[in-house]
């Protein structure tokens, strides 16, 4: 029975047989984490960017108001606002 069961182990230790699955089970949880890592940090940078340019847009049309509050010498009221833009 002990030279069967080497003889058997070591068919299974010589065998090439399903070596590129197993390869590809190892390698691919670490491509499919790097992929999902790069699309998540694209998005995040899209993000980032949109919020960026609206808090710069925000920024640049409350010093124009408050540019035109300086000059006119007096502040509006927010109802004056609301009527000015309707």
């Amino acid at each position: 029975m002990l030279p069967a069961a080497i003889a058997t182990f070591q068919r299974f230790v010589d065998s090439r047989r399903g070596v590129a699955a197993v390869e590809f089970a190892m390698v691919m949880p670490a491509l499919l984490l790097l992929f999902l890592g790069s699309y998540d940090a694209g998005n995040a940078i899209a993000v980032y960017m949109k919020v960026r340019s609206a808090t710069y847009a925000l920024a640049g049309s409350a010093r124009v108001h408050a540019a035109r509050e300086r000059r006119s010498g007096r502040r509006e009221t927010s109802d004056e606002r609301w009527q000015r833009r309707l």
